[in-house]
Order: C-alpha cells, then structure tokens, then sequence
C-alpha cells in the first residue's frame, strides 16, 4: 500500500491514535515533543496474511511543530519507520491482545538548522499566536544538522481493561560539536466501567472509536422514565521527560493524570483530566494543578 500526501508519519502508538479516540486530553508530554506528527511525504505500509505484524516507511519533508504547524520555510528531510507484532490475540472475542512494537526516525534539518524541544504539562490551550499554555520543560533553539529518534511500545487489552506505554529518546550533534541525548516514556492503565473495550485495527496496528454499549438517552413510556447511561471509562497515567544533557538545562517533567470520560454516543463525550504536574528545572523544584474538561463531538 501506497500514501501520499500531508499525513502523520510512522511513529508511536499514541501520535498515530487519532486525537478523537484518545482516553485522555492531550497525547503525553514526551510523544508531544519528541516523536514527528504530520507532514508531506510518501509512505509505503503492509500486514501479514495472519494480520499479526505491520510495516510502515516514508520518505516525509522535516518542518512541523508538534502542533503540525509549518515553522520553517526551508524544508529538511526525515526518513521514518515503525514496525510491530501482536504475539497473541484473542481470536474469539477480540477483547484480548498483546502487542509490541518499535519505531525509528533519522531527522536532517534545512534551513537554519535550528530545533527547540519545548513541552508543556499535559493539557495545551492556544489561540493564535499570542496565547499558550507556557512550556514547563524547554531547551531553547538548538543548532543541529541532523538527529535520531526512536520508541518501543507495548500495548496490552484483557477485556475492559487496558495497559499501555512507551519509552522514546531523541540524540544527535549541535553544530558546535556537543551532542545531546533526550529522554522520558509514559504507562497508562484504563478501565471501562459500563463493559466495552478498546477497538484494535490489525492492519495499521493502532486504536479506533469505541462503540458504546448503549448511548446515553432518556425515553418516557408507559411503564415510566428508562434511562440509558451511555459509557463510562477510567483512567490514569503518569509520564516523565527529561531535557537535560550537559550544559543544556531544559528541565525534568514529570505527570500524573487522572480522567474520567462519559461516552454518549460514537466519538462523542465529556472528558475531565486532573493533572499534577512535578517539574525540576535549573535546579528549582516545583509543581502545578491543572483541571480541564472537554466537550467533543465528531461526525
């Protein structure tokens, strides 16, 4: 199979979910800032007979910002591969599996050759360009001609619950010669309450929309008021990263967050995420509370 066009690149479980399926707010802070997102390029992917292993590589253009913005006018080159297996999947019900998997990215800067790693904790509000959340961990522009990113993930489904994490580093030279190593992972568990279980597709190897049991709804009949609930998930998470490496000091993050989502139909929900967010920076020790909700509705 053959994709071309302005698309996610191969890399990472969590940066390939859609934003739409994702049981909390914001991917966590070390995928935000480490992994590529989207840009232009050509990419070639493929599963086995017995749907247990994927392949995906492309030839992509290097100039997003983990937003996805464009934030440079000449282009660099990024080659990306990502490659998993499924050593067991419950054939029966579906509502088991194991899977593992890895990814690499060889990234070569063009213009200025200039990159900044900048996270904030793991909720992101922005409008335009004169409003954002403030990145807690941030390394200033960088001089580097080219680096290295790689992952390894996991992901584990027994029925209702799930189990989830991944471990990425990013290395390379700044121009000056001094070399640099970045680092973090996150785990995440989630539980779905009302029964249902997370959606696997075999041959891309990432999640899909849950479908609930039951959408939330209210009737009057004869017999009186009946109530459907909808679906109900819970969650947690804690991830870490660390932009430190010699005399570069862009901090240590780590957080832990809690969601509660209320599915009440296909894709559409209320989502609330507490997150406490720990953060070591120029050796100053500090913390944040943040509480955030989402209405969302796709069609």
């Amino acid at each position: 199979n053959l994709r071309a066009g302005h698309f996610r690149e191969p890399f990472s479980l969590e940066r390939l979910d859609s934003t739409h399926d994702l049981p909390f707010l914001e991917r966590s802070s070390v995928v935000n800032a480490l992994t590529p997102f989207r840009n232009i390029g050509l990419m070639a992917f493929n599963w086995n007979e017995a749907e247990t292993a994927t392949i995906a590589y492309g030839l992509f253009n290097e100039n997003t910002n983990d937003y996805g913005e464009n934030n440079r006018d000449q282009t660099g080159l990024a080659g990306t591969c990502r490659a998993t297996w499924l050593p067991w999947y419950d054939e029966a019900s579906g509502r088991g599996l194991f899977h593992i998997g890895g990814s690499y990215s060889y990234r070569h800067l063009g213009g200025n050759h200039q990159r900044r790693f900048a996270i904030t904790p793991e909720v992101q509000l922005k409008e335009g360009l004169s409003f954002r959340t403030p990145s807690f961990v941030d390394t200033g522009l960088l001089s580097i001609g080219n680096y290295h990113v790689a992952g390894t993930e996991f992901n584990l489904m027994l029925g209702s619950l799930a189990v989830q994490g991944e471990y990425i580093l990013a290395s390379g030279q700044q121009t000056n010669g001094q070399t640099f190593f970045f680092q973090g992972g996150y785990v995440e568990a989630m539980y779905w309450l009302t029964g249902e279980n997370r959606n696997y597709n075999r041959k891309l190897a990432l999640h899909g929309a849950v479908t609930p049991f039951s959408n939330f709804s209210r009737v009057r009949t004869e017999e009186g008021v009946e109530t459907s609930w909808g679906a109900w998930e819970a969650a947690a998470r804690i991830s870490t990263i660390d932009l430190n490496d010699g005399t570069i000091q862009g901090g240590q993050m780590t957080d832990l967050t809690l969601g509660l989502n209320f599915y009440y139909a296909v894709r559409s929900r209320l989502m609330f995420n507490y997150i406490h967010s720990f953060l070591d920076r120029n050796n100053v020790n500090s913390n944040a509370d943040v509480v955030a909700m989402r209405f969302q509705f796709t069609f």
